[in-house]
């Protein structure tokens, strides 16, 4: 990293949550610090623009918001949107139900010149409405694991909300995101396990919080049960996959030398 900060990008998808996303973007132009030049990129993934009486009070603030719309709902093509408008040398990501505290991206910013890194996550703390149910909360089954600052985060805790990653490292990919976890979620840790797994070093910094705000539907039983479902089958369907590259690369490789 040069001493001179370079531009960061700071990206939000969002679908349907003007509340939430109007709490973001007053935390994000009002209350964080910005370790140099910025923008915020905001992607609408709703067909009938949602976002756009919020994003439109922001319009003439600093730094400049650039604002897009992907109606086709998937967000993965969203998140494809937001890397391919971002301008800036690194790009921040953070979902649009999630709330920065006031040095979260100094903290990346500053994790990833000490430490070299590719890209710089940061803890999710989940944040409860006064109605959550008792079990619910003491259950932790929305706390995520934590790690010192400089710890090397394995591939299979990478995600979108809360990084901050070097723009060039995934601008130039196909996608980048994948499309067909565009509905079933795990886009994102599909995208950085796959870097992780070629040598990029993905690290933790544990000072960089965020808080998700948690609606009261997701505090249920029956939504417990159908996140963990999609998750076992979304991973399943990624070891298939790699399975199935793996055994296509031998395929591959045994035809070549018999060719030779």
């Amino acid at each position: 990293m040069t001493n001179k900060p370079p531009l960061i990008s700071v990206c939000i998808c969002t679908y349907r949550r003007p509340a939430l996303l109007e709490e973001l973007l007053d935390t994000i132009y009002h209350q964080i610090a910005f370790p140099g030049p910025a923008e915020v990129v905001v992607v609408d993934n709703d067909a009938l623009g949602s976002a756009a009486d919020i994003l439109a009070t922001f319009s003439e603030k600093e730094p400049v918001l650039r604002s897009f719309q992907v109606p086709i709902q998937n967000i993965s093509l969203a998140r494809n949107k937001a890397v391919a408008e971002a301008r800036g040398e690194w790009i921040a990501m953070i979902d649009d139900d999630e709330q920065p505290s006031p040095n979260w991206l100094d903290n990346l910013y500053r994790c990833a010149g000490e430490t070299d890194a590719d890209a710089v996550l940061g803890p999710v703390l989940p944040s409860f409405p006064e109605s959550a149910p008792r079990w619910i909360v003491e259950g932790k089954f929305f706390e995520r694991p934590r790690h010192e600052t400089g710890t090397a985060v394995s591939a299979s805790e990478t995600r979108s909300g809360n990084v901050l990653i070097k723009a060039d490292l995934i601008r130039n990919l196909p996608g980048p995101f994948d499309p067909e976890f565009g509905l079933s979620g795990a886009e994102d840790s599909r995208l950085f396990g796959d870097l992780v797994a070629e040598g990029r070093r993905f690290i933790w910094c544990d000072e960089a919080e965020v808080e998700e705000i948690l609606s009261a539907d997701r505090l249920t039983g029956r939504w417990l049960m159908k996140r963990r479902f999609l998750t076992g089958r979304t991973y399943a369907r990624m070891v298939l996959e790699k399975i199935a590259s793996s055994r296509h690369k031998k395929t591959s490789k045994t035809f070549f030398v018999s060719r030779s």
